[in-house]
């Protein structure tokens, strides 16, 4: 094996704000303790993108830990609009990421509109009573939703 082709074997997969040497296809995309915004976005516009190629390129992806990132509402605008088109995450763990009210009203509609979507826990977040209300809506008239984590 030449030296030349030793070096490209010992790139990383996924190299910091960048998706496009991203060629293996995997189950579970683990982004928690801040990989998401330290790691491989440093700039916040790059996000929604990075997000994107991963699931798009990982068709078979079903669980999504995005934990420990504080992407807070803002992000989960940018992350309902990619979870309401994807028809394999079946476990989305937002946990520990700033959510408030408002942020469970976009996340209510993905549970609204993705059918695959089955446990998603939203513990250690901002929620009140109000974004409760929006998911407990959800859940009531899913019935494929079966495990919602609310704790704090």
């Amino acid at each position: 094996m030449s030296q030349q082709s030793e070096e490209k074997e010992k790139e990383p997969l996924i190299s910091r704000g960048r998706t496009e040497s991203l060629t293996v296809s995997f189950a579970r995309l683990d982004l928690n303790d801040r990989s998401l915004t330290i790691k491989f976005c440093k700039d916040e516009g790059q996000q929604e993108a990075f997000l994107r190629d991963a699931l798009q390129k990982n068709p078979d992806v079903t669980h999504v830990n995005l934990s420990h990132n504080n992407i807070g509402d803002e992000g989960c605008i940018y992350l309902s609009g990619i979870l309401q088109k994807n028809s394999t995450i079946t476990h989305v763990n937002l946990s520990h990421n700033k959510i408030e009210d408002k942020g469970c009203n976009y996340l209510s509609e993905v549970l609204r509109a993705n059918p695959t979507i089955t446990h998603v826990n939203l513990s250690h977040n901002n929620i009140g009573d109000e974004g409760c209300k929006y998911i407990s809506e959800e859940i009531q008239t899913k019935s494929t939703i079966t495990h919602v984590i609310l704790s704090n």
